[in-house]
């Protein structure tokens, strides 16, 4: 809500020029609609803000603490003012976030101090991102609390009431039906601060959500190398085994790490007999053929050689390093054999957890599709009795979060089944889906 047009020596001008709205025209409004969530004084400026050696120009506004209420904006990081700040009219600020990222790109500017026409202001929130709108960046704003704008800011310029604007927000269904049962003697004070705590809790999981949302899609860019784009089913995964037997089975064929251990026992078997073979006799079997020519007395001519022979050798005495050698071979032989028993173990409990892990995933992906089916249906119900006159507004919105509920469920059951399934799948040694 801005001034209306307003005309000064025959001259017209537009809505808003003019600051005629005042601070009991914010009060009058909220006291006399009786359905507004909040009534919200407000003071525009421009200011160059400066921390830390940057500085940035951006619009500035003197806000009370219903501000948020009325506007439907949260806070990411931090805090918004409140009553004592206002009235103390301290020198405190929260940032949009434009404004955090120019001045602070690789920080939470949260406690960090900035100077604004001149003064030192404590920065105690930061907005949370995506207030942009009608081809204005919205997030490129520093709010104050009013007083302080009026006194340090603005300079106390034009009437010390005035104001520029004041922002109002009509109050939800579920704040009316609250406040009808608290007329009718139905709710106390307590339900209502109950159900504003509510509130208040449902707003913070959304910050909290927001903010998940934002570190997913980093670590995203991170592991896969470009941004995350629309979000799709994941692949059914085809060729999974049929049973835990058969996984186990796969497992023993296929697992690079059971492999290894098998190949390093054929290894030790191997060292051990070849320390053996040291001590015994040794037999070689030795070949030869020679051909030559020459000058004789008959003219020139070849003469063949051939030569086959056997040699046999036993060793008559062996010192003590071959004898070393053989019992170090054993007892690697007996490490390796230990080695591959613990992989085959190991590899038998992972393929186990996996092959419960999926099976879980798949029982609890079907509850959640039932959960869905039961809360739509009932949805359905509860909205058509609410037209009729059956149900009050606020059942229906109950109704409807339970709905949203088992929706969110039902992503997250999808999301467990399809990390589970691949994980079968690194657990039996296909480190690809099969194809």
């Amino acid at each position: 809500m801005v001034p209306g047009a307003a005309r000064q020596g025959g001259v017209a001008f537009a809505p808003g020029s003019f600051n005629s709205l005042t601070l009991a025209d914010a009060e009058v409004i909220h006291k006399e609609i009786g359905s507004l969530a909040a009534a919200a004084p407000s003071q525009r400026g421009n200011a160059q803000i400066v921390a830390d050696g940057a500085n940035w120009n951006t619009r500035i506004e003197g806000e009370t603490p219903d501000y948020l209420t009325a506007r439907d904006w949260l806070v990411s990081s931090g805090r918004f003012f409140d009553d004592h700040d206002a009235l103390q009219a301290r020198k405190i600020a929260v940032l949009g976030a434009t404004v955090a990222k120019e001045l602070f790109p690789n920080s939470d500017p949260v406690g960090e101090r900035v100077r604004i026409s001149g003064g030192a202001y404590e920065i105690v929130g930061v907005l949370s991102k995506g207030q942009s709108g009608l081809g204005q960046d919205h997030d490129d704003i520093v709010l104050a609390p009013l007083q302080t704008f009026k006194r340090r800011v603005s300079g106390r310029q034009g009437r010390a009431n005035t104001v520029s604007q004041i922002s109002v927000k009509a109050e939800s269904e579920n704040d009316r039906f609250a406040k009808a049962r608290f007329d009718a003697g139905v709710a106390t004070r307590t339900d209502l601060a109950q159900a504003g705590a509510r509130l208040a809790q449902a707003r913070t999981q959304l910050i909290q959500a927001q903010g998940s949302l934002v570190a997913a899609n980093e670590t995203y860019r991170r592991l896969v190398g470009v941004a995350a784009g629309a979000l799709e089913p994941a692949p059914a995964v085809i060729g999974l085994p049929p049973s835990l037997e058969d996984a186990l089975a796969l497992a023993v064929q296929q697992s690079p790490t059971l492999i290894s251990a098998h190949a390093a026992e054929l290894s030790a078997d191997a060292a051990v007999s070849a320390s053996r073979a040291a001590r015994g006799p040794n037999i070689s079997l030795e070949a030869g053929s020679s051909l030559s020519g020459g000058f004789q007395d008959d003219g020139l001519g070849n003469v063949n050689a051939d030569s086959v022979g056997q040699r046999f050798s036993l060793p008559l005495f062996i010192g003590g390093a071959a004898s070393s050698r053989r019992r170090e071979a054993r007892a690697l032989r007996e490490a390796s054999g230990l080695d591959r028993t613990g992989v085959e173990r190991q590899l038998r409990e992972t393929v186990t957890t996996a092959w419960t892990g999926a099976a879980t995933a798949r029982s609890a992906y079907a509850s959640a599709q039932e959960q869905v089916t039961a809360a739509e249906t009932a949805y359905r119900g509860v909205t058509l009795e609410q037209e009729g006159g059956l149900r009050a507004t606020a059942e229906a919105l109950d109704q409807e979060n339970d709905r949203l509920a088992a929706r969110l469920a039902l992503a997250g059951a999808e999301r467990e089944l399809a990390v589970s399934e691949r994980r079968l799948l690194l657990a039996v040694g296909w480190l690809t889906e099969p194809r």
